[in-house]
């Protein structure tokens, strides 16, 4: 028999819809029904960013949440024949956290929690979240980098360029391509 779930509770997380920026991460204790949980989640984004959601995408487990207020909240099954190409394209969007998640538990070592108790839990799901955000920013740090040097090299030679530290090079490197 495997456990209820790979880290070991139940996690939750807001992605943002362009960019997949993590904007809201928390860790559930017990076995919550997903549909209970968007309340908690949204107003978690509310508070960290202070901007309400106006339209959250879930999966089928959150059917039956009952949430009142400003958020359109669509859930996701099949895309009707009828939905426009704009409709579909938001609807597909639903299935671009399942990488993050992963990304999460492999990268990031949301697989296993080395922290004792419900508040270890919920360090390791906020730091594995805050981790997968530094990532990303060092990424794109790295490639404005790239830009401002290639643009460098093409002008005339009136300063010698430095180049960046190898070791970052090579890590950051894999992040950006």
């Amino acid at each position: 028999m495997h456990k209820k779930y790979e880290f070991g509770n139940k996690a939750s997380f807001v992605t943002t819809s362009k960019g997949n920026w993590l904007v809201g991460a928390q860790s559930l204790q017990g076995n919550p029904f997903d549909a209970h949980t968007l309340a908690g989640a949204l107003s978690q984004v509310k508070s960290l960013t202070g901007r309400a959601a106006k339209t959250a995408y879930c999966d089928q487990g959150y059917r039956g949440h009952g949430l009142k207020g400003d958020t359109q909240v669509k859930i996701v099954g099949r895309i009707p024949k009828r939905a426009t190409r704009a409709q579909r394209k938001w609807l597909k969007r639903r299935t671009a956290i399942e990488p993050v998640i992963g990304h999460l538990k492999s990268d990031n070592r949301l697989s296993r929690n080395h922290l004792k108790g419900v508040k270890g839990n919920t360090a390791n799901v906020v730091l594995a979240a805050a981790g997968y955000n530094l990532i990303k920013l060092l990424a794109w740090f790295y490639c404005a980098l790239q830009t401002v040097l290639q643009k460098q090299e093409n002008r005339p030679k009136a300063a010698p360029v430095t180049t960046p530290n190898v070791l970052f090079k090579s890590s950051a490197m894999m992040l950006c391509c």
